[in-house]
């Protein structure tokens, strides 16, 4: 988190800033805690190998910039055992948000619900949600022609078309 907080702070405040969680995330059965899962994450050790979602977003809300925007692509295929404690990203969200807001700064954006998974797209190898993604910033998602995609614009098109 030091290293993000360091990065963050040596960004112009008139930034639209997006940061891009493209991985595994879990939640910790016990506490309720969701972690994202770098590459040296253990399962059985998730509170040491984790990042946990609620500090993430904690220090995005301190950066200043125009718009900020927090894009989890966290559906994949999983064990059985691991489905258990991956919960869709929209549930993953919900957990972050009991008994508060997500963030009052931090537009969150999440690449499955409950009722869908993962759908992938066979022709690029990758998700849809990736490639919807990257379709919407090189400017499919510019319905207003400001040579700019906003959050707002992000979201419609990602809705649209999955």
């Amino acid at each position: 988190m030091q290293a993000i907080s360091e990065f963050l702070s040596a960004q112009d405040n008139r930034a639209q800033l997006m940061v891009y969680w493209v991985g595994q995330a879990y939640v910790d059965l016990n506490s309720g805690t969701t972690y994202l899962a770098p590459r040296d994450f253990r399962l059985d050790n998730m509170p040491e190998t984790g990042i946990k979602l609620r500090d993430l977003i904690t220090t995005l809300e301190k950066f200043v910039a125009r718009e900020k925007l927090l894009v989890l692509d966290t559906c994949h295929e999983v064990s059985a055992v691991e489905s258990q404690s991956q919960p869709s990203t929209g549930d993953q969200i919900r957990k972050v948000m009991i008994g508060e807001a997500v963030s009052r700064s931090v537009i969150v954006v999440g690449s499955c619900d409950t009722r869908r998974r993962v759908v992938l797209d066979d022709e690029r190898k990758q998700g849809q949600f990736a490639t919807q993604l990257g379709k919407a910033l090189e400017g499919d998602a510019d319905f207003d022609g400001d040579a700019q995609v906003s959050a707002d614009e992000l979201y419609r098109s990602l809705r649209q078309q999955l």
